[in-house]
């Protein structure tokens, strides 16, 4: 089975020669779980390499170990070398990151598109030079877990929480037992949890269609359906009250909050269908 490993060096910038050596450890994993390993860095990395490696090799498994922004995987100096715009491109694959803040939005579309796990982090990824072993002990083991056999992606993140908390006692100094805490609590794991959202469409879609499937419903979707809902009430409404007034075929016609009605579901039906065929472009 395939795998891909991206750890770029970024010119003068040290701690992605941390990143670099750390990837190390799931490059082993990989190995031992005989994986077949591109392994992709020591140096900058173009965004058309990894699309290329994706596109000619399929990895079941794709790691990144390097910068990263809440929609971004860094891997040189002047464009993300993946985004939202590409979340499609890691459907069907577990996806394992040490790098700031991906999982608060591209992990999010990452995993609405299909990505069977997501690892990641909702806030910066820090760590200390004493306790430099500690953090890459913790950071990898959840892929460590995984190829093992355990596929649970919740078991795992409990696990690799247990690890963080097995790191912070082993701290010999308060700054590294911080950051450790901090790591700890910014770790996300969706397919073992689902995002957090503060939404008030999203947490309705998520009360009517459950967790797995509310997040896959976009927002256009949700507004688009809300708006329907609106118009068939008024479009109803109207035509019920010109019947009951017995006002006959010109009197229906003649309503006006009808008309609106059923101009808001036509609008809405668009809105549903668009996202949908924006959805099907990029497939």
């Amino acid at each position: 089975m395939e795998s891909l490993v991206i750890r770029p060096i970024l010119d003068g910038d040290e701690v992605s020669q941390y990143s670099f050596r750390w990837a190390e450890d799931p490059i082993r994993d990989l190995k031992n779980a005989h994986f077949q390993v591109n392994d992709i860095g020591g140096r900058e990395v173009s965004k058309q390499e990894v699309v290329e490696a994706i596109d000619s090799r399929d990895p079941y498994v794709v790691v990144h170990y390097d910068h990263g922004d809440e929609d971004a995987w860094i891997g040189n100096k002047t464009e993300p070398i993946m985004t939202s715009a590409d979340a499609h491109l890691l459907s069907g694959r577990v996806v394992y990151t040490m790098n700031c803040l991906s999982a608060k939005t591209l992990g999010v579309n990452a995993w609405k598109a299909g990505a069977k796990a997501y690892v990641g982090y909702v806030q910066e990824f820090a760590f200390t030079l004493d306790g430099e072993l500690l953090f890459r002990e913790a950071v990898g083991y959840g892929l460590s877990v995984y190829l093992s056999g355990i596929t649970d992606w919740s078991q795992i993140k409990r696990r690799m929480v247990d690890k963080f908390n097995e790191m912070m006692a082993a701290a010999t100094d308060p700054w590294t037992g911080m950051w450790l805490r901090h790591d700890r609590d910014a770790l996300r794991i969706y397919n073992g949890e689902t995002p957090e959202t503060t939404c008030f469409f999203r947490k309705i879609a998520l009360l009517l269609l459950g967790k797995r499937y509310g997040w896959l419903v976009g927002r256009g979707q949700i507004v688009g359906f809300a708006v329907f809902f609106f118009s068939f009430g008024l479009a109803v409404h109207d035509f019920a009250h010109s019947l009951w007034a017995l006002g006959g075929l010109k009197e229906i016609l003649g309503l006006h909050g009808g008309w609106i009605g059923f101009g808001g579901m036509l609008l809405a039906f668009l809105a549903c269908g668009s996202q949908y065929l924006r959805k099907l472009r990029r497939t």
